[in-house]
This record gives structure tokens, sequence and C-alpha cells, in this order.
């Protein structure tokens, strides 16, 4: 079921990022904030494996671009952090997801800040709306309920 749904939100957030481009100009960062909000929820291995098929859907080319690095490696840092981090994971999941997407823009785009700041604190806000949307359904799927 845990498997299943994974693979449903990662269908979901490629499909989020590829259809909004054309009907918007823009595309949310959705399945980079969907594998870095995994990253908190999911083992090192699964994660290399959506890690992979994300940049291979959205980037089909011979060689590698730095948008497709960043969305490859960027989860494992968040995998780490995650691991590593002393504070709550509700702040880890509203965290993250705005680092990761200011760090995209940032390692890929840097221009972006000054040539267009409205647009990119729109993709921002739409990045962190999605991050919290598939944090709290990550949650109540993955973390043990606790009796009352």
């Amino acid at each position: 079921m845990k498997n299943a749904t994974v693979w449903a939100w990662l269908f979901l957030s490629l499909s989020i990022s590829l259809m909004s481009k054309v009907f918007f100009g823009y595309a949310p960062d959705a399945v980079l904030v969907l594998l870095v909000v995994l990253a908190a929820f999911i083992s090192a291995g699964k994660l290399l494996w959506l890690a992979a098929i994300s940049a291979w859907v959205l980037a089909f080319k011979p060689e590698p671009s730095a948008e497709i690095a960043v969305i490859f490696f960027l989860p494992f840092l968040a995998y780490a952090l995650h691991r590593l981090s002393p504070w709550r994971a509700l702040i880890s999941g509203v965290l993250f997801p705005l680092l990761s997407a200011i760090a995209f823009y940032a390692l890929t785009s840097p221009t972006s800040f000054v040539a267009s700041p409205g647009t990119l604190l729109t993709i921002v806000f739409w990045d962190m709306a999605i991050g919290l949307i598939f944090f709290s359904l990550s949650r109540l799927l993955f973390e043990p309920r606790r009796p009352r």
C-alpha cells in the first residue's frame, strides 16, 4: 500500500510539474519538493530509485543538465539532514521544501532572483503549498499512530 502510494505521488508530482509549465508558463518544482519531503519517511534505496526515475522522466537527454543534477542530489542532502536534525519533523516539512526551492534556483538560475522575483516568489509559494500537502499526507501514511 505504501509503495503504491509513493509511486502514485511521484506520478502526480511529475504531472503537476509538466502540465503547469504548459498551462501557466512556469512549473512549481513538485518533484523536487516531493523527493525532499519523502526523504524524511523512506529509505535511501527507495529515494535513489525515485530520484533516478524522476531525473529520467523530466529530462530525457544523453547528458545531464544542472537542473536534473540538483533534483537528483538535493533529496539526498535532505535525507542526511532529516536524519541528523534535532528539531521536530514539522519544521523539516516546512523548512526543507522552502530551502530546496531556493537552492534549486540559486544553483541553476541565479539571475532569476533579480530578473523575475515575482515569478520566483510565486513558484516558491506553490512549492511550499505542495510540500505541506505532501508532508501532511506522508505523516498520515508513514508514521505509526499512537494509541489514545
